[in-house]
């Protein structure tokens, strides 16, 4: 920006301007009496100034709706499905075990709930096995009234490094869907085999 001394000079002349009408305005009230909306009484320049200038009301925030809490039933290991070996006795080539689970909720159409599902485990390689790229079949099912309601099967793929003999892993899956009423189904995760 370019500043020239006309400019400073103007400037300079506006607030002089500007403090003898707050001199005069004192000198204009009367009395020093206060009206009911707080500023002196009489015909003050700067209470009038202020008077006449317009405000925009603040914006009004409207708070959103919480959301309705989703039920979101437990989800366990099934029985037998925290470890899966491929192959027997000394001809082991892995083994997945399972170590965690976890589970988050929210709203699906028609009252359905959508489950997001993660798991982490270990894979080890076996006598028979070596490093590299290796899967396991994984299964989630929920159950009510011993009555299968909803199921699905991924494939866990994982890589185990070529100078380690096991790596941990993780996986999520982002939309196992329960059917509506199903809040309290039995949900289970667990290797197939």
């Amino acid at each position: 920006m370019n500043f020239s001394l006309t400019n400073f000079t103007s400037s300079r002349s506006l607030c002089l301007a500007a403090l003898l009408s707050l001199g005069l305005a004192g000198c204009m009230s009367s009395g020093g009496s206060q009206s009911p909306s707080g500023t002196a009484g009489g015909s003050s320049l700067f209470s009038n100034w202020f008077a006449a200038q317009k405000t925009e009301p603040a914006p009004q925030v409207t708070a959103a709706a919480p959301e309705p809490e989703v039920p979101c039933p437990k989800v366990e290991i099934s029985e037998g499905g925290s470890t899966l070996r491929q192959g027997k006795g000394s001809d082991v080539s892995f083994q997945f075990s399972l170590r965690d689970v976890a589970r988050e909720c929210s709203a699906g159409k028609n009252g359905a709930i959508v489950m997001k599902i993660g798991v982490e485990g270990i894979a080890v390689i076996g006598k028979a096995g070596k490093p590299g790229g290796v899967s396991a079949p994984l299964v989630v099912t929920a159950t009510k009234n011993d009555k299968v309601v909803a199921t699905k099967t991924f494939t866990l793929k994982t890589t185990i490094p070529a100078d380690e003999n096991q790596t941990q892993f993780r996986f999520i899956d982002q939309g196992f869907t329960l059917p509506a009423g199903s809040d309290d189904a039995d949900v289970t995760i667990g290797f197939k085999g």
